[in-house]
């Protein structure tokens, strides 16, 4: 049985790289996760540091 991608949302993606537990917890919980278009450049827009860029690639 194949996992089925979650659809995380922009948010979502920046409450788990700044640290919120709730969101850290549901994220690692996941099998499979993928990002809309729209999500990941949005992510990358708002990068701080190389750190992030690894963290979302």
């Amino acid at each position: 049985m194949t996992a089925v991608p979650v659809l995380v949302d922009t948010d979502v993606l920046i409450w788990y790289l700044r640290g919120h537990p709730k969101a850290a917890r549901r994220l690692d919980a996941l099998t499979a996760l993928t990002l809309s278009t729209v999500t990941y450049l949005e992510r990358l827009q708002g990068l701080r540091n190389a750190a992030e860029l690894v963290a979302v690639k």
